[in-house]
């Protein structure tokens, strides 16, 4: 299992709760910086998956993975898609493939600022449900289940980025 608190610590959970997590994380190898999803269950490390299509903004501080795993966590196989790499129909396609049954779809969208009003709420839930179209797509198009998960909490800015 790699070391840091960034594996460790949901490993941990996951045994402790006799759970199935993927955590996102920045991984360095070497003097490369990708955006991982690592996988540990109640037996601990499972995998890691690289996000492999980068929007523009990300080329600027990290480099793309180049392979499609899929992870047998007992009950079921998964793959998983981060993020921008559900836009593109291959990324599904070659998990589902390789026997997935399960997609992991990650992603962190920065959707805005809302009100706390119905109006507002509603306007958000309407925004949501075309922003992710796509991920059900997907999961439609290979016949597997999908589970669809944003960041939790606040973000910031990073000062190289467009607001």
């Amino acid at each position: 299992m790699p070391e840091g608190p960034s594996v460790t610590r949901p490993a941990r959970l996951a045994r402790q709760h006799g759970l199935i997590l993927s955590a996102g994380l920045s991984e360095r190898e070497r003097d490369l910086v990708y955006n991982t999803q690592v996988l540990v269950g109640p037996g601990g490390y499972i995998g890691k998956q690289r996000k492999l299509h980068l929007s523009r903004d990300e080329v600027l501080f990290y480099v793309g993975g180049r392979d499609l795993p899929v992870f047998d966590v007992g009950f079921c196989k998964v793959g998983i898609a981060i993020c921008y790499d559900n836009e593109f129909p291959e990324s599904p396609r070659i998990p589902a493939l390789r026997g997935a049954e399960v997609l992991s779809c990650r992603t962190r969208r920065g959707t805005g600022k809302w009100e706390d009003t119905p109006e507002s709420e509603a306007a958000a839930r309407r925004f949501m449900r075309d922003y992710y179209m796509p991920y059900r797509m997907r999961t439609k198009e290979n016949a597997f289940y999908g589970v669809l998960t944003d960041q939790a909490g606040r973000a910031g800015y990073v000062d190289a980025y467009p607001r």
